[in-house]
C-alpha cells in the first residue's frame, strides 16, 4: 500500500510539475568517449576492471567555481563508491551468467545553453541494429549545470552481447559503440521547478528505485 501510495504520489507531482516541450532540449552533448570493459567472473578484481574505478577523473563533477580541499575529497570519494556499485552489480551478473560481462565507461562533455540552472536530467543511446540496443539504454543525472557552463559526466552500463546474431549479415557481428550523433536527451528539470521533455518519452522510468536512489551529483544507468 505504500509502494503504491508513494508511486502515485510521485506521478502526481511529475504531472503538476510545468512542464514545456516547446523548442529543442536546452542542454548539449559536445563529446563523448566510450571504453568497453571485459568482467570475468573467475577474476572480479583483475586488471579488467578500469583503473577509473578507484582512481576517477578528477575533472569529473568538479563545480564551475573554487572547490574546498574537503568538497574535493567528498566528490571524489561518492564518484569511487558509484563507480564499486555498478561494477559490483556487473559482477554479479556475470557470475549468474557464469560468463565474461562487458561493460562501457562512457565519459561525456556536456553544456547547459540555457538561461537557467539545471538540476537533473535523463539521457540515452538511442536503440539501433548497430549499437545492437533492442531499446533505448538510458540514463539519469542529478548533476547541477549553471546556465552556459561546460561539465564532464560519467558512467558505468551493461553493453550489448556480443553474442547477439545481425540477421541482416547473417553471422555474430560487434556492436558499434556510441557517438554523439546516437545521444538523445529525454527530460531536463530546472532548478526553477519548470521542465523540458521530450514529447514521445514515457517518464514512468522516473519511478523506477533506480532513479529514486540515485545519489545528486552522480550519473547512472536506469
Amino acid at each position: 500500500m505504500k509502494v503504491i501510495l508513494g508511486l502515485g504520489l510521485l506521478s502526481l507531482s511529475m504531472i503538476q510539475s510545468p512542464t514545456s516541450t516547446q523548442g529543442p532540449a536546452a542542454l548539449e552533448f559536445t563529446n563523448l568517449e566510450v571504453k568497453e570493459r571485459v568482467l570475468i567472473p573467475d577474476n572480479p578484481n583483475g586488471p579488467d576492471i578500469p583503473n577509473t574505478v578507484t582512481t576517477p577523473n578528477p575533472n569529473v563533477g568538479r563545480p564551475n567555481r573554487p572547490e574546498s580541499e574537503t568538497e574535493r575529497i567528498e566528490r571524489q570519494t561518492n564518484l569511487r563508491v558509484q563507480n564499486m556499485h555498478a561494477i559490483e552489480n556487473a559482477k554479479l551478473e556475470a557470475a549468474k551468467n557464469n560468463k565474461p560481462l562487458s561493460v562501457y565507461e562512457s565519459k561525456a562533455e556536456i553544456k547547459n545553453s540555457s538561461q537557467k540552472n539545471i538540476t537533473v536530467f535523463e539521457w540515452a543511446y538511442r536503440a539501433s541494429t548497430a549499437l545492437q540496443f533492442t531499446q533505448d539504454e538510458q540514463f539519469l543525472c542529478k548533476v547541477v549545470l549553471k546556465p552556459g557552463e561546460v561539465k564532464k559526466i560519467s558512467a558505468l552500463s551493461q553493453a550489448p552481447d556480443h553474442s547477439v546474431v545481425n540477421v541482416s549479415a547473417g553471422a555474430a557481428s560487434k556492436p558499434a559503440r556510441p557517438t554523439v550523433g546516437d545521444i538523445i536527451v529525454n527530460r531536463i528539470e530546472f532548478a526553477d521547478g519548470t521542465t523540458w521533455q521530450r514529447p514521445e518519452w514515457d517518464s514512468i522510468i522516473l519511478a523506477t528505485r533506480a532513479a529514486q536512489t540515485m545519489p545528486k551529483g552522480k550519473c547512472g544507468p536506469l
